[in-house]
């Protein structure tokens, strides 16, 4: 544990431990438990995530709206689990008229034994032998059940940490540049975007990218349509990419989503479907000996939100090409971000991803240029539109910038520094334009999934072909 994840856990215990506790369950809200340890609510939020990650708690989630039961889960394999009134951090209390712990000791329940045996110095939530965990209890009919099961079985003379703790903040999707510029766009019609005044459909160029919106002055682009893009595309890439079609249930979407109000997510989650359902993309796509051309893909060919599940199919030309395309590693706290507050972090936090993805193992896979990251999170005004209007270049550019990055701290730490990665500015200090346009931004991730065998397998790869001769190496770039 780290001194908060430690701060945290304690304040969970003293709290479980109280006297003033009446009853097996005591309430803990987040804003206090924040208080209590001098903490922001997000801290708290990623320190429990962390503790029941490399198991120090085990959370029992109660429903939507609900509290959360959470069990401490001790790293001392003598610890007994003794029925007390005082230590409500173990609950083995034998009862009848508890059902949400069963601990008791017969032949036919096939729930979990808690069995305080003199041979067993050790507190048994299954009947395994060699296996020494702590209060991981089994329920009947309780879909945390799998969970227990899971932990039991890994547990073993104590807390083990698994191999890549961090793995569980990642998924996976398939991506190439011009998903990835579709996701940055900032539609703007008599600046970016060009609308035939008949069809009212929109073209917005970006580089190589071609965007075609239907309907445009109808329907309203948001980032949120781009993250619930990047969380199927998620879905899809989890899934095998085995078909084209994904149902996703809205609990789950809310769920990394950190959204709250059923009725209010439905409706963003239909008018984002009705905004991807209405693009399509064309562009082309250099490869070694030549390039290739894909147009007009369509994002989605169906969609729709029923009973609580979200239903979408891939467009097949879109899908064809998607899954042709190399993974990524991508946070899921991202998914989280406030962006009615944080407008541009969003697109901030794609650039430096895809940035470290495309470099990985070389120098500059953290350092990036702070033109660069304007270009990608295109609601900044630029320099010139700003000394049309105001120019107030610091609260229009430079503030708003600084304030997005400084969003992404649950993933990320940064600061300006020169090309080699040497430290230059306070991220905080006031500095001018000039200065500011051509600076770097160094990226220090706080956690990030192991890349060794990429890398492996990439420097065998061009081993592979540094072998072949010069008449193979021409054939092969021709392809």
């Amino acid at each position: 544990m780290n001194k908060t994840e430690l701060k945290i856990y304690e304040l969970l215990k003293q709290r479980a431990t109280s006297k003033d506790q009446d009853g097996t369950f005591c309430i803990y809200p987040i804003k206090e438990l924040a208080n209590n340890g001098e903490v922001s609510e997000i801290t708290v939020k990623r320190t429990l995530n962390e503790l029941e990650i490399n198991f120090y708690i085990l959370r029992k989630r109660q429903g939507r709206g609900r509290e959360q039961k959470i069990y401490l889960l001790k790293n001392d394999t003598s610890t007994n689990c003794e029925d007390t009134k005082n230590d409500t951090s173990t609950n083995c209390e034998d009862t009848k008229n508890d059902t949400s712990t069963n601990c008791e000791d017969t032949k036919n329940d096939t729930s979990t034994n808690c069995e305080d045996t003199k041979n067993d110095t050790s507190t048994n939530c299954e009947e395994l032998k060699n296996v020494h965990s702590t209060n991981c209890e089994k329920l009947k009919n309780d879909t945390s059940a799998e969970r227990v099961k899971e932990i039991s079985t890994i547990l073993k003379n104590g807390i083990l940490k698994p191999k890549n703790p961090n793995i569980k903040h990642f998924g996976m999707v398939h991506q190439n540049s011009a998903t990835n510029a579709l996701t940055k766009i900032k539609p703007k019609e008599g600046v970016n975007v060009t609308v035939d005044m008949f069809t009212g459909i929109a073209e917005l160029k970006k580089g190589g990218l071609t965007v075609v919106m239907k309907q445009f002055r109808e329907i309203n682009i948001r980032t949120s349509a781009f993250m619930l893009y990047d969380f199927l595309v998620m879905r899809l890439t989890e899934n095998g990419a085995k078909s084209p079609v994904i149902s996703v249930s809205l609990d789950d979407y809310m769920n990394i989503r950190g959204l709250q109000n059923t009725k209010e997510a439905r409706e963003q989650v239909k008018e984002d479907l009705e905004t991807l359902y209405n693009i399509s993309i064309s562009f082309e796509e250099k490869r070694r000996g030549g390039s290739k051309s894909f147009h007009d893909l369509r994002v989605l060919s169906d969609k729709g939100i029923k009973n609580g599940i979200i239903n979408i199919s891939f467009g097949m030309g879109f899908y064809s090409m998607l899954v042709n395309c190399p993974v990524m590693p991508y946070c899921k706290e991202i998914f989280k971000l406030d962006t009615n507050k944080y407008r541009h972090a969003y697109a901030l936090y794609g650039k430096i991803q895809e940035h470290k993805n495309m470099n990985i193992g070389k120098k500059n896979e953290n350092i990036i240029s702070v033109k660069t990251l304007l270009d990608a999170a295109s609601g900044i005004p630029t320099y010139d539109e700003v000394m049309k209007k105001n120019r107030a270049i610091n609260e229009n550019i430079i503030e708003p910038f600084q304030a997005n990055m400084n969003a992404l701290a649950p993933m990320i730490t940064w600061e300006y520094c020169n090309i080699d990665g040497t430290s230059l500015y306070n991220t905080n200090s006031e500095i001018d334009y000039q200065t500011f346009i051509n600076l770097n931004v160094r990226v220090t991730w706080l956690e990030y999934p192991d890349q060794t065998k990429r890398l492996e397998t990439k420097a065998q790869r061009i081993a592979e072909y540094n072998k072949k001769s010069p008449k193979k190496r021409k054939k092969k770039d021709e392809q």
